[in-house]
């Protein structure tokens, strides 16, 4: 009887925090926007690196240093090209309404992960 009590204080204390959480992720877009831009920035720099790399195969190619075949540098040319238009897209600025869509996007996962919580809680009883 005492170990389904303390379980159930667990799960009530675990959807208080949670909605909690929630509550001030949803109030708080400029922080989100903030951590967005973090993210997308150290994204852009891996994929700059990724596309440096990348470019300097392809000079390798041209330059006769170490040739590919056809299909390599199509490929090559291919991975520059979308390398280029993701930097493009990560280093713009979030509009509020992606912003909105991240957010909603994190609360439908806490919501999903706390049914998960509370179903093996249940089992376990």
């Amino acid at each position: 009887m005492y170990h389904r009590w303390m379980t159930l204080l667990i799960i009530v204390l675990v959807v208080l925090k949670t909605v909690e959480c929630q509550g001030s992720r949803t109030l708080d877009l400029e922080a989100t926007r903030t951590e967005m831009i973090e993210s997308r920035n150290r994204r852009a720099k891996e994929l700059e690196k990724m596309l440096n790399v990348a470019k300097e195969q392809l000079k390798q190619h041209k330059s006769g240093q170490k040739l590919l075949d056809d299909a390599e540098k199509k490929k090559l040319e291919r991975q520059i090209d979308m390398f280029e238009r993701k930097m493009e897209h990560l280093l713009k600025e979030p509009d509020d309404k992606e912003v909105k869509r991240v957010l909603h996007r994190e609360q439908e996962r806490d919501e999903r992960v706390l049914a998960r919580r509370a179903q093996q809680e249940k089992e376990e009883l």
